[in-house]
């Protein structure tokens, strides 16, 4: 592997002045969470100041794979596992084909973005007349600090040169003008008569994204409830259209070379940055389930995954079209973003690529955007969503049909239909299991490989082509509670990332180390919370259900500290989102902004959206001879049921970690019935 860790590694150059040298501008794309050319505001904006040179780069902070310091009990993890490490190096992959076809190249480097930054800099300003940095920017501190660092390091290292940072806004669907506008109108409608605080916000508040959205105070009127917030965004939100890919770009210097790692040497990645200690610490907290080699240190896809799909641009898009025109409608060459046609190549990549917390139970009558805790995993995966208010809330029957999508015991997640599972979607999104019951585009939005705004676009496009909106809204409104999560983040700054989150006084917390790795390591004799616990530990993917339960059950049952389980997340979920995980977290902890204490019933939720039993004898094949009623509840199983499964409960599984009486809602068998 080709890889420089630490600094990098560049050639001297002809110093300014020097006889033959011909000062040059050249700008750098600083690449994090947005792995894309489609909709990507720096690279527009950069072609648009046409420098000679134009280097796009990402830097992987190897601090990143090191055990982390932040969390006291898990010192021993790594900040980001071998799952989201691979889906990234597949879409880095992805982006330095598509550059090349263009005419550039990616710089790839181990060491901190400040490093990185600073040596990059430094190799360019001697031929350079001007050196501009463009980048997106991100919430939370440590995304904060690090761009702090890095204009810093930029400047310094550009000395005489003149330099200037460009930073940009793209990770919501609305644009932060927007959406606060939408709000300020909501407000003007409902006083119905306008006044100064209803007022339109000045145009140029955002012109500098780095500083404005550090500045909490400017998104005060973010709504604390999400139902409020989606309102306002669906009566005045806009939406930008998404941005084409360019065509061509400037040139890549000829002194720089990529040393860009494969896939499949993610794992080689720990070992140079020193951090295979880190690894094998993961590798150790999620084995009390009892199989050792996972998470796999490569990243590698389970056959059982229900999120089979590798990263990059390509693949992003063709699992939209996927969504949105079913597999029939993509060789059919159904319309894709910006015009063209599903079955031509993706500019993103030479190649097609082949193919990611609680609230109330919803009926099909409910509104759904009341519970906010429920994105990520549905539209791919990573940690909100749903729980329960008491034994009332816990009902049996909110999703249609209730087959996880795939009966193989074996392979569950793996078997698509065919069929443009947008129909079906308002149905299918809170099953547990399957890779077509929810979009999965998540961990397209997390690296960014996809923007919000062009899934938005897409799927207007889809329903007004289709002639029906079917299941395209409720795509639309997860994106909405999405950048609710958001937006939250930006606005409460540091308290959300506290023991005690927005709350004043923190709740009396437990940490049992003993107990805190039987759920890491799915072994908490919950049937439901150890087979979402194991699914994540061996595919770094669970389902939207299953977040909201074994969080809640981590937060609610165990009364664990909501921020180690965090933790965890961040470390094995292939579409980690800083801001939707901890928002979420938060919110399972009973320190964020849910108005209610709500508890999930986890057994009776696994009943629920996991009815025949298919991912819990997917994930617990101890558990996978008991008939579908005693595979939930295995404690259950009389002399002859044991004796017909060859079951043990003690020898062949685990006692409950506590009273399962908790686990299940009162009045839920009568409802069931």
């Amino acid at each position: 592997m080709r890889v420089s860790l630490g600094h990098c590694s560049l050639p001297r150059r002809t110093p300014k002045g020097v006889e033959g040298a011909q000062p040059r501008n050249s700008v750098i794309v600083w690449l994090r969470h947005d792995l894309r050319l489609q909709d990507h505001a720096a690279f527009a904006q950069a072609c648009v100041a046409a420098p000679h040179y134009l280097v796009p780069a990402f830097f992987l902070d190897p601090k990143l794979l090191l055990a982390r310091t932040d969390v006291a009990e898990l010192a021993d993890i790594p900040t980001i596992g071998p799952y989201r490490l691979r889906f990234y190096l597949e879409a880095l992959q992805d982006l330095s084909s598509s550059l090349t076809a263009r005419g550039s190249s990616l710089y790839f480097s181990l060491c901190s973005p400040a490093e990185g930054i600073a040596h990059l800099t430094q190799h360019l300003s001697p031929e350079a007349s001007q050196l501009q940095l463009y980048h997106y920017v991100y919430s939370g501190q440590a995304r904060a600090s690090e761009e702090i660092a890095v204009a810093a390091a930029f400047r310094e290292a550009a000395g005489d040169t003149p330099c200037s940072i460009n930073s940009s806004w793209g990770h919501t669907m609305y644009h932060p003008q927007d959406a606060l506008q939408a709000l300020r109108q909501q407000k003007k409608s409902s006083r119905q008569k306008a006044d100064s605080q209803t007022a339109d916000l000045d145009p140029n508040l955002f012109s500098d994204a780095a500083q404005s959205l550090r500045d909490a105070s400017l998104f005060e009127s973010i709504p604390g409830v999400m139902t409020d917030f989606r309102k306002a965004m669906e009566a005045g939100g806009h939406v930008e259209q998404p941005r084409p890919a360019p065509s061509s770009l400037p040139a890549f210097p000829r002194s720089l070379h990529s040393n860009m790692p494969a896939p499949e040497e993610a794992v080689g990645l720990y070992r140079l940055a020193g951090a295979e200690g880190a690894l094998q610490g993961l590798r150790r907290l999620v084995s009390s389930g009892g199989d050792s080699e996972w998470p796999a240190g490569d990243g590698r896809r389970d056959a059982r995954s229900a999120m089979p799909f590798a990263g990059g641009e390509a693949a992003g898009h063709r699992r939209l079209q996927e969504i949105l025109y079913g597999s029939q409608g993509i060789a059919d060459g159904a319309p894709a973003p910006n015009g063209r046609s599903s079955t031509a190549t993706p500019p993103s990549s030479p190649a097609a690529a082949d193919s990611s917390q609680g609230a109330q139970a919803e009926s099909e009558q409910e509104d759904p955007s009341a519970n906010p805790l429920r994105l990520d995993s549905t539209l791919g995966g990573a940690h909100q969503q749903g729980a329960v208010a008491g034994p009332a809330a816990d009902p049996p029957g909110g999703a249609a049909g209730g087959q996880i999508n795939g009966s193989d015991p074996e392979s569950p997640g793996q078997q698509h239909s065919g069929r443009a599972m947008i129909h079906g979607f308002k149905d299918t999104r809170m099953l547990a299991g399957g890779v077509d019951n929810s979009a999965k585009l998540s961990a397209y939005l997390a690296a960014g490989c996809l923007s919000p705004r062009q899934v938005y676009w897409a799927a207007k496009d889809a329903a007004k082509q289709q002639g029906a909106d079917t299941g395209h809204s409720w795509l639309i409104m997860h994106l909405i509670i999405r950048d609710f999560f958001l937006y939250t983040a930006l606005k409460e700054g540091a308290r959300v990332e506290r023991p005690q989150g927005l709350r004043e006084e923190e709740p009396q917390w437990a940490h049992s180390p003993e107990a805190f790795q039987r759920w890491a390591g799915g072994a908490t004799g919950l049937p439901f919370v150890d087979a979402c616990m194991r699914e994540l530990a061996t595919t770094g993917y669970m389902s939207n259900r299953g977040r909201q339960n074994v969080s809640s059950f981590l937060c609610k049952a165990m009364r664990q500290k909501w921020w180690v389980g965090a933790a965890v997340f961040e470390a094995l979920l292939v579409d980690h989102d800083w801001a939707v995980n901890t928002v979420n977290w938060a919110y399972f902890g009973g320190v964020g902004n849910d108005p209610r204490d709500r508890v999930f019933r986890t057994v009776s939720q696994g009943m629920t959206y996991d009815p025949d039993a298919a991912l819990i004898k997917a994930w617990l094949p101890e558990l996978r001879k008991l008939p579908t009623d005693y595979a939930h509840k295995p404690w259950e199983a009389d002399n002859s049921v044991a004796a017909q499964s060859d079951f043990d409960l003690n020898k062949k599984y685990v006692a409950p970690l506590l009273d399962v009486s908790t686990q299940i809602a009162v009045d839920y068998g009568m409802k069931r019935s």
